[in-house]
């Protein structure tokens, strides 16, 4: 791949990251539970990573998220499966600041796993957005660029 072609494919690679968390900053962002945006300038929003690779002929970009995108995603069936586990909830309130005190972090964890069990939760289309905005940026701008590159170097090569 020529300089300019991974100069392109590297810009898109950087707009898709920008759409991913422009994406998590919008409404879609919004938990229903809370309703606020608890995604903008989350872990989630901060680690998103692009990582261009060549395969032959096929130029590759993956799109890498924490793993828990797929939790946010996930549509949770009220009353579906197990309790989500108070140890992992525990974690998250203390990394958050939320209780203080640790008499009472058990209790609060566990009212948590027992709401989010007991109502579930509505799962928040990232992915699916981020796919649907990347083909149209693609097939509106990204492509034409890649193919004026493509024959401004054949152009001169020919010549």
């Amino acid at each position: 791949m020529d300089k300019d072609t991974n100069k392109i494919i590297r810009e898109f690679a950087d707009d898709i990251i920008k759409e991913a968390r422009s994406i998590m900053a919008s409404d879609i962002g919004v938990n229903q539970k809370v309703g606020f945006n608890t995604l903008k300038d989350s872990d989630l929003y901060k680690q998103i990573e692009t990582k261009v690779n060549e395969n032959g002929n096929d130029i590759i970009i993956d799109t890498l998220f924490n793993f828990y995108i797929v939790y946010v995603e996930w549509d949770r069936p009220p009353e579906y499966g197990k309790r989500p586990p108070i140890d992992a909830i525990i974690k998250w309130l203390k990394r958050k600041n939320i209780v203080s005190s640790n008499q009472n972090i058990r209790s609060v964890a566990f009212l948590i796993s027992r709401a989010i069990w007991r109502d579930g939760w509505k799962g928040r289309p990232i992915l699916k957005t981020l796919f649907e905005n990347s083909s149209d940026k693609w097939e509106n701008e990204w492509a034409d660029k890649l193919f004026n590159n493509i024959i401004k170097e054949l152009t001169e090569y020919f010549n």
